[in-house]
C-alpha cells in the first residue's frame, strides 16, 4: 500500500517481502494498540500517512492447520512489534503472482492511515482482491491504498484502507466429501471473514470506527463481498454497514460445484502425494511436504471438464457459510440488508451484468440503498478496438494515475489517456470515497469543489432503474438500466435451474 513516489522500492521481478524502506519521514514511529498487543508501522512525510503492514490476523495455516479454518491468534505480548514490511503473498497461480513471493504463511493485513487521526474513529474501507479464487494479494501495487486514502483528506472525508491476503487455489478452497465432513469448507471466504472480526476487534487501535466498516472488492473479490452479504444464510454479523461490489455479486460468476464433482480431483491429490492408502487422508495431506503438494496442485491433472486442477476450486455451497445456492436467497430475502455499490464494466450478460442488474433490483424491491454503475473508459493498457474490458475500473476507484504496480506487466492504465482520464479518475475515487464515509457517492462533491461538474449518482429503484455511466470520452451520464432486458430475465429466470448459482 506504499505509495510509490514517497518509497524506495526496487522492482527486480522477484520479491516484495521486506521491500519497505522509510526514505525519510518522522522521528517518531506510528503505534496501534491492538488487543494481542503493539505494533510499530512507518510513517511517510510526503503523504503524511501511516502505515501498518504484515498485520497478522490468524495463525499461520500451516502444518496441522493446513486445510482448515483459520485459527485466531490467541496470543499477547508485551512491548512492540513491527509492523514494517509486507508479508508474502497466499500461494497461487497466475500472472497476478508472477512478481511476488507467495507463502503458506499468509493470513496478514495492512493498515493505511492518514496521520494524525489516530486518536478518532474513522470510516474503514476493507479491501478483497481478484484473481478467480487462484492468485492475487494485498500486497500487489495496482492495489496501492495510499491514493485513495490521500485523495479522502483532500476532498474532507478521511477514511481509512485496509487490505488482506487469503488462501487461494485448492490451498483454500479444497473441497471433497472429507472436507465437508470436517467442517473445513470454503477456507479462502472464511479467512476474509477472520480479518473482519479482527478488524472489528481491532479497528479502533488504528483510529478507525468499526461500525463503519465498507468491504469492497472486484471480480472474485466483487464476489467474495457477496458471498459476505449472503454468508451463513444472511446472517447479520456486524462486521461491516456497506458493501461495493465491482463486477462481482452475491450471485456467483461461476456454478456452485458439490462435493461429487470435487470428489475425483481431491483423489487424485490424494493418491499423488502418496495419501489414498492411509486411514485419514487429509490428515496425511497436511503432512505431505509444501514443495510435494505445490507441484501436484500446479501439475497437469484436469478436471473432467478440463480445467486445470489449480484453476478447479473454487467456493462452493458448503450448507454453511454459504447455505444455499444464493440466487435463491435473494429470492427469499436471505441477505444482510445494506447500502450497496454495484456495477461491472465488461465480460458478458451471464458472467456479470446480468447478476449486477438482478443485485441491484433486489435491493431496491426490499428498499435498501442501491446505487449501480456502467463502466464506460478505454485505458491505455488495452486495445482500442477490445475498447473496455474486465478489472479496468480499478486504478479508477484507487486513484491510481501513476499506473503504480502495473509494470513491468502491463503499462500504466493513464498512460497518454489525457486529464479527461484523469479527472474521471478522481470522480470514481471520491464516490468510493464518500460512500464509504457518507453511505453516498454523491455528498463529497460541493466541498470539493465538484457541485455541478457531473451527474448525479442516481440511487436505484424498482420504477425508473438508472445506472450511472462512468465514462471520460463524455462527462459521466445516467441511463435507464433497461438494455437487453429479455435476455437478462432469460439469465436471471435460470440462474439456479441452468446456471446452478
Amino acid at each position: 500500500m506504499i505509495a510509490f513516489t514517497s518509497w524506495l522500492w526496487l522492482f527486480a521481478g522477484a520479491s516484495t517481502a521486506g521491500l519497505v524502506k522509510l526514505r525519510d519521514a518522522s522521528s517518531s514511529e506510528p503505534i496501534a494498540v491492538t488487543k494481542n498487543g503493539s505494533y510499530a508501522g512507518v510513517y511517510d512525510g510526503v503523504y503524511k500517512q501511516d502505515y501498518f503492514l504484515g498485520v497478522p490476523y490468524a495463525l499461520p495455516p500451516t502444518g496441522e492447520r493446513r486445510f482448515k479454518v483459520p485459527t485466531s491468534l490467541n496470543g499477547t505480548w508485551t512491548g512492540t512489534r513491527d509492523a514494517k514490511s509486507y508479508s508474502k503473498e497466499c500461494v497461487g497461480y497466475g500472472s497476478d503472482q508472477w512478481s511476488y513471493e507467495t507463502s503458506e504463511d499468509c493470513l496478514y493485513l495492512n493498515v493505511v492511515r492518514p496521520s494524525g487521526y489516530e486518536n478518532t474513529k474513522l470510516p474503514v474501507a476493507f479491501w478483497i482482491h481478484g484473481g478467480g479464487y487462484r492468485q492475487g494479494g494485498g500486497v500487489d501495487q495496482r492495489y496501492n491504498l495510499s491514493f485513495i486514502v490521500q485523495n479522502s483528506v483532500e476532498i474532507g472525508k478521511p477514511i481509512i484502507g485496509v487490505s488482506i491476503n487469503y488462501r487461494l487455489s485448492a490451498w483454500g478452497f479444497l473441497y471433497s466429501r472429507e472436507m465437508k465432513g470436517s467442517g473445513n469448507t470454503n477456507l479462502g471466504l472464511r479467512d476474509q471473514r477472520l480479518a473482519l472480526h479482527w478488524l472489528r476487534e481491532n479497528a479502533e487501535g488504528f483510529g478507525g470506527d468499526p461500525d463503519k466498516v465498507t468491504i469492497f472488492g472486484e471480480s472474485a473479490g466483487g464476489s467474495s463481498v457477496g458471498f459476505h452479504l449472503t454468508a451463513y444464510n444472511g446472517r447479520d454479523d456486524k462486521l461491516f454497514r456497506a458493501a461495493a461490489m465491482e463486477s462481482g455479486n452475491p450471485v456467483a460468476y461461476f456454478a456452485l460445484k458439490t462435493s461429487e464433482w470435487y470428489q475425483p480431483l481431491y483423489n487424485a491429490i490424494s493418491a499423488q502425494a502418496g495419501c489414498n492408502t492411509t486411514l485419514n487422508s487429509l490428515e496425511c495431506l497436511r503432512s505431505v511436504p509444501f514443495e510435494t503438494l505445490n507441484n501436484i496442485i500446479n501439475g497437469t491433472t484436469t478436471a473432467s471438464d478440463g480445467t486445470p486442477l489449480r484453476s478447479a476450486f473454487m467456493p462452493t455451497v458448503d450448507g454453511d457459510f454459504i447455505a444455499r445456492y444464493t440466487s435463491l436467497q435473494l429470492a427469499d430475502g436471505s441477505f444482510v440488508k445494506v447500502p450497496i455499490i454495484s456495477g461491472a464494466s465488461y465480460y458478458g450478460d451471464a458472467i456479470f451484468i446480468a447478476a449486477r442488474r438482478l443485485t441491484c433490483a433486489t435491493w431496491a424491491s426490499h428498499n435498501i440503498t442501491a446505487y449501480c454503475y456502467r463502466f464506460n473508459a478505454i485505458t491505455a493498457n488495452v486495445n482500442s478496438v477490445v475498447a473496455v474490458t474486465h478489472f479496468q475500473e480499478v486504478a479508477f476507484v484507487f486513484g491510481n494515475t501513476q499506473g503504480v504496480g502495473y509494470a513491468p506487466l502491463n503499462r500504466n492504465p493513464f498512460e497518454g489517456k489525457g486529464e479527461a482520464t484523469v479527472a474521471l479518475a478522481r470522480f470514481v475515487c471520491s464516490s468510493w470515497v464518500g460512500f464509504v464515509s457518507d453511505l453516498d457517492p454523491n455528498g463529497w462533491r460541493e466541498g470539493a469543489g465538484w457541485k455541478g461538474r457531473e451527474v448525479a449518482w442516481p440511487r436505484y429503484d424498482v420504477g425508473n432503474p438508472m445506472n450511472i455511466v462512468l465514462d471520460a470520452n463524455v462527462s459521466s451520464y445516467a441511463e435507464p438500466d433497461t438494455y437487453r432486458a429479455e435476455g437478462m430475465k432469460l439469465i436471471n429466470d435460470n440462474n439456479f435451474g441452468v446456471y446452478r448459482r
